[in-house]
């Protein structure tokens, strides 16, 4: 347990150093600068206005932090030999894809909070405190991070090609929102050999709509925050369980 702590903060320095999450983050504070412009076009909603494109905002980043983190690490395990440098020490492989995801979904947390917190900022500093929908929406980015990574991670472990496991993961995060419709598709595809797959495909990918909340005309209850949560982290730890086992059959 130790050495997985140790591992998870070596890996969360090598994120935190890297120039994609330093720009992910830039970004996320240019992109609340940019959406307080915006809301000067919509004279009457600003508020609104500027809710929506600031929980836009968040919900990508839960996406793209992870995702383009991972990328980053499998570069460094590759091009700089980081991971057999690690691999040859006590720890396992196992307990490093492990150590990994939480590496990689910590990063994300890191992003997410400042910007979160600017956005509390300038909205309080607008119209009052923001509405109640803000912290469920802060949570349920969390929460889709610690999905995504666990995804990007195993992709990352299953492949040697970073184009490759980067279009994988953008394409496992558009099968996660599109999710709710693969029923629908199943009913009505014209071959019947295909709904099984498909059904079996909506089991499979992870039901990232249900973490869009920024969609909600009223803020979650929290039954249904509590159901995100134990799904994210029952979902995670079944994916990261398959990428340990996928990186201790990895050849050296």
């Amino acid at each position: 347990m130790r050495t997985d702590r140790a591992l998870t903060r070596y890996i969360l320095a090598l994120l935190l150093r890297s120039r994609v999450v330093a720009l992910l983050a830039a970004g996320g504070g240019l992109y609340l600068a940019t959406a307080l412009v915006l809301t000067e076009l919509t004279p009457g909603t600003e508020r609104r206005t500027f809710f929506d494109l600031a929980y836009l905002g968040l919900e990508w980043l839960a996406v793209l932090v992870p995702v383009l983190g991972s990328t980053v690490l499998q570069v460094q395990e590759f091009d700089q030999r980081t991971l057999w440098l690690v691999l040859v020490r006590p720890p396992t492989r196992g307990g490093y894809a492990r150590a990994r995801v939480l590496a990689v979904a910590a990063a994300s947390w890191v992003v997410l909070g400042p910007v979160a917190l600017g956005l509390a900022v300038l909205t309080t500093a607008m119209r009052g405190w923001p509405e109640p929908s803000f912290l469920p929406v802060v949570l349920a980015c969390a929460l889709e991070s610690l999905v995504v990574a666990a995804l990007a991670c195993l992709w990352t472990f299953a492949t040697t090609s970073y184009l490759t496991a980067f279009l994988v993961q953008c394409g496992t995060v558009a099968v996660g929102y599109a999710s709710p419709l693969l029923p629908a598709l199943a009913q009505r595809v014209p071959l019947a050999a295909l709904k099984g797959p498909i059904l079996a495909l909506y089991w499979v990918a992870p039901h990232l709509a249900g973490f869009a909340v920024r969609e909600f005309t009223v803020a979650p209850e929290g039954w249904y925050l509590a159901w995100l949560t134990g799904y994210a982290v029952c979902y995670a730890a079944v994916i990261g369980s398959v990428a340990a086992l996928v990186a201790s059959r990895r050849e050296p």
